[in-house]
């Protein structure tokens, strides 16, 4: 259901234009990547196009169509990586920040494992103002503005190479779907926004995404319901 739902087409087919973009431009090619918490093998089958890919995720459950797209996979635990110091030349951590109880230590790691110059792409659910049931169903533990990301990579050491807020169409609909659970202090719900408005109007909102990469690629947002970040370890 997730992986099919109009939203995580459109983001995910974002994310991937835009690390296609920018390892071409880099000329990156037959490099070694890993793909820090990998769930189906999505972004890993995606990544073999530039090299040898190697992927993990914490849940076993989560690795079995990861298996079948021909990558290296393994449980494993973000935040004690399995891998050599300067072991790779690109590194994903794709909505996997805001899971993890301390995100220094995770972004110290991944500095650990990447070389010098590699390149990092991550992305994490943008601003607070937007917390909702769908990130208690998620176990989500915060999110992000570009403030307090920028805090978290100058204290681990890395640099940004480009910061963008993404779906900044998105943000006033989820702002009205979400802030209401909330008012009067009520217990905010646990369940997910995964769900459908119809065949018609599900890919109306998909084809708002594909738009939206074309204006992306060559702007940066300056709000949004996510983040999206391409880093460089120096």
């Amino acid at each position: 259901m997730v992986d099919t739902h109009w939203w995580a087409r459109g983001h995910y087919a974002i994310i991937k234009n835009l690390i296609k973009d920018y390892l071409i431009q880099k000329n990156k090619s037959n490099v070694k990547c890993l793909d820090v918490g990998c769930s189906s093998g999505n972004i890993s089958g995606f990544l073999q196009q530039f090299g040898k890919v190697y992927s993990f995720d914490m849940i076993f459950d989560s690795l079995h169509d990861c298996f079948k797209k021909n990558c290296s996979v393994l449980q494993a635990d973000a935040m004690k990586m399995p891998f050599k110091d300067g072991t790779f030349d690109v590194l994903t951590l794709l909505d996997v920040s805001e899971h993890v109880d301390n995100d220094y230590v995770l972004f110290a790691e991944v500095y650990r494992v990447c070389k010098s110059s590699a390149i990092i792409f991550v992305n994490v659910p943008a601003h607070k103002i937007l917390w909702g049931s769908h990130d208690i169903w998620n176990n989500h533990k915060r999110r992000y503005t570009g403030n307090n990301f920028k805090k978290l990579v100058k204290y681990c050491n890395l640099k940004i190479a480009r910061l963008t807020y993404l779906h900044p169409h998105l943000f006033l609909p989820l702002l009205l779907l979400r802030l209401p659970g909330r008012i009067g202090g009520k217990r905010v719900a646990k369940r997910h926004d995964f769900f459908s408005l119809g065949e018609f109007l599900d890919n109306i909102l998909f084809q708002t995404l594909t738009t939206e990469y074309k204006l992306v690629k060559n702007i940066n947002f300056a709000f949004g319901t996510s983040l999206f970040a391409c880093l460089i370890k120096p």
